[in-house]
């Protein structure tokens, strides 16, 4: 019962810096303006949008699309 298996197994100091390793580049990745998106540019950037006031309305348009009443001055 008390014989020596001749399994080797990985180090525990090994195992730990491989970890951290693993750790250390997943936030790499996630802080690198490459790996983790676009994350300088959430939601709507002011050169996305734009605003005008026509015929006594606020009006907005998003992108190059159909403009669309935010609220009307007469009311």
């Amino acid at each position: 019962m008390n014989e020596r298996s001749d399994k080797t197994y990985a180090s525990r100091k090994l195992v730990i810096c491989l970890f951290i390793v693993t750790i250390l580049i997943i936030l790499l990745l996630w802080w690198w303006p490459w790996g983790g998106g676009n994350r300088f540019y959430k939601g709507v950037r002011p050169d996305q949008i734009s605003l005008r006031q026509s015929n006594g309305k606020v009006q907005w348009q998003f992108m190059d699309g159909d403009w669309q009443d935010i609220v009307s001055l007469s009311e």
